[in-house]
């Protein structure tokens, strides 16, 4: 499809954003979506949560939703507007909507397949005519629209940080048939463990929001428990890294200029 045929609508609000719940579930279908940074929850959570309003940064969606002539939506691209005030300057940068590699692990956007260029070629349109912002900086994966982006004005991407995705099977059975043997003997000792010593191992799932604060909470405990266990390997915590003079890192990827 021509990207004339596409119009380009720019959210600039969280409320805007609380709005583009249908058209994330469209999208989420037509791209077989299986990351959490890309669902509608985590982008409004994030919207809501993490959207800095301080004296000297602030932050706003920049969200391009792009619809074809019927009104469907083929793209969201989740930019964030961040001004910055040095003195009496001000910056305005863009980039897609992610705190850092700990938090948003993978930043991407949402485009149906076959629309990659038409997409593109309209987000750069409108973002040639927009000049809120004085330089941008993508970070994604490599994929069909970074592509047909990079394209249109030749920009030279950097390395960034690998990210990782495991697609997990449907069934714990599935999952636990695919391990090495030696992994699946390990487990068989662990049940067998449980029983000698008069436990039964059973699953229960966290399905409202109570619930899963109590389930979070009691894993912060275990995951305290283990990491304070002796004889075994020794848990990094901020306390024992300053002490034992290790230092922490960031890796921060390269910033690429729009233009």
């Amino acid at each position: 499809m021509p990207a004339g045929e596409l119009t380009v609508h720019v959210v600039r609000s969280v409320a805007g954003v609380a709005e583009l719940k249908s058209d994330f579930a469209h999208l989420e279908l037509s791209i077989g979506n299986t990351l959490p940074f890309a669902l509608f929850e985590w982008h409004l959570a994030w919207c809501r949560h993490f959207l800095r309003q301080d004296r000297g940064v602030e932050d706003l969606p920049m969200y391009h939703v792009l619809r074809d002539p019927e009104g469907t939506c083929v793209g969201i691209i989740p930019l964030i507007l961040t001004r910055r005030r040095i003195g009496g300057l001000t910056f305005a940068s863009a980039g897609l909507l992610g705190a850092d590699p700990a938090i948003t692990e993978i930043r991407s956007s949402l485009v149906k397949p076959g629309y990659e260029a038409a997409v593109a070629e309209a987000l750069h349109g409108s973002l040639t005519s927009s000049r809120d912002w004085d330089w941008i900086h993508w970070m994604g994966p490599s994929d069909r629209f970074s592509a047909a982006l990079g394209s249109l004005r030749g920009l030279d991407w950097q390395p960034i940080p690998a990210d990782y995705v495991i697609d997990l099977p449907a069934t714990w059975e599935e999952f636990r048939a695919g391990l090495k043997r030696n992994i699946r003997e390990s487990l068989r000792h662990c049940y067998n463990s449980l029983k000698r010593d008069g436990h039964e191992f059973t699953v229960t799932q966290a399905e409202s929001p109570d619930a899963v604060k109590e389930a979070l909470e009691l894993l912060f405990v275990l995951h305290a428990m283990r990491a304070a266990m002796p004889s075994t390997i020794i848990h990094f915590t901020p306390s024992r890294a300053k002490n034992s003079g290790i230092n922490s890192m960031k890796t921060i990827s390269e910033t690429c200029p729009y233009d």
